[in-house]
């Protein structure tokens, strides 16, 4: 019988290996950013903000866009550090914050007897639409999700195999920082 080695349960601040705050910031924001793509809506980019992240700084926009989001705050003294490491526990609080952005954006409407329809639920403003559906509690089905141009609201299409009862349909958009 040998014996086997119990893990540390302590957790560690160790950096990411390899991975330096300017080459994070731009993981995490490339990742979140990239529903984008998908939307179709431009980001508009903040001016300098650190002391210490040029505007001609490769992670720039990345990194400024994160600040105006409050994903990262940056040291007291205006500096970002753009080449210290990242910390785990710091990774995760940049997650968090993020993540307490997202929100889910909810419309209800009452169709009466229509047995074609759409309608919409639009992000607030400084938020993308990502993601998106609808559901309801009748003999409908949702016959189409997607992004509107502009990348701000989700649209949702709804169709009824017979003329129904009132009833109450919903829209949600998956809204994100833009």
């Amino acid at each position: 019988m040998t014996d086997v080695p119990t893990p540390d349960p302590t957790p560690t601040a160790a950096p990411i290996a390899g991975i330096r705050r300017g080459r994070a910031m731009a993981l995490v924001a490339i990742a979140f950013v990239c529903g984008s793509l998908f939307s179709g809506a431009g980001a508009v980019w903040a001016e300098h903000q650190f002391s210490d992240v040029p505007n001609n700084s490769p992670f720039h926009d990345e990194i400024d866009w994160m600040a105006d989001n409050g994903i990262t705050e940056g040291y007291d003294d205006d500096t970002f550090k753009p080449t210290n490491p990242v910390s785990r526990q710091a990774f995760s609080a940049f997650l968090q914050r993020y993540n307490d952005r997202i929100v889910v954006k909810q419309v209800d409407t009452n169709p009466g007897s229509a047995q074609l329809w759409s309608f919409t639920a639009t992000c607030d403003p400084g938020m993308r639409a990502v993601g998106g559906g609808g559901s309801s509690m009748s003999n409908m089905m949702m016959t189409g999700s997607y992004p509107v141009v502009g990348g701000t609201t989700w649209r949702v299409d709804f169709r009824a195999d017979s003329p129904i009862d009132p009833t109450v349909a919903r829209a949600y958009a998956l809204c994100v920082p833009a």
